[in-house]
């Protein structure tokens, strides 16, 4: 983790989670600052959320069995197109079981999916 750009409430919220969930989360964290090196951090409903661009890029939560994102976009689904199905637990809100391999790749596809949908919206 970044420690020197994590906010003491990002840290305390890492630091609270199982090891499962802080490995999952770090993961998708370092994905997003990678591909939105400007990306803002903060809380919104109680769990991380990221901004870019002055518009919400994705939330995302580890949570007992499953590191959660939200929202699922129209682009994210395009982009997902039938994987996305495997992950989709409800319209809004895609599931990665801890019992599976995390897939970077695919998030990272998602994510850039959703930046696309902000810059065309801007």
């Amino acid at each position: 983790m970044d420690t020197v750009t994590a906010t003491p409430a990002l840290k305390a919220y890492i630091a609270a989670l199982s090891p499962e969930a802080r490995r999952a989360f770090k993961a998708v964290r370092a994905i997003i600052r990678e591909i939105a090196p400007d990306v803002e951090e903060g809380f919104s409903y109680k769990i991380p959320a990221f901004r870019w661009n002055g518009q919400m890029l994705v939330w995302c939560a580890g949570w007992t069995s499953h590191l959660a994102i939200y929202p699922v976009t129209d682009a994210m689904a395009k982009a997902g197109g039938a994987r996305l199905a495997s992950y989709r637990a409800a319209k809004g809100t895609l599931k990665f079981p801890f019992a599976e391999d995390l897939p970077l790749p695919f998030i990272t596809k998602l994510i850039r999916a959703r930046m696309k949908e902000i810059a065309s919206a801007g």
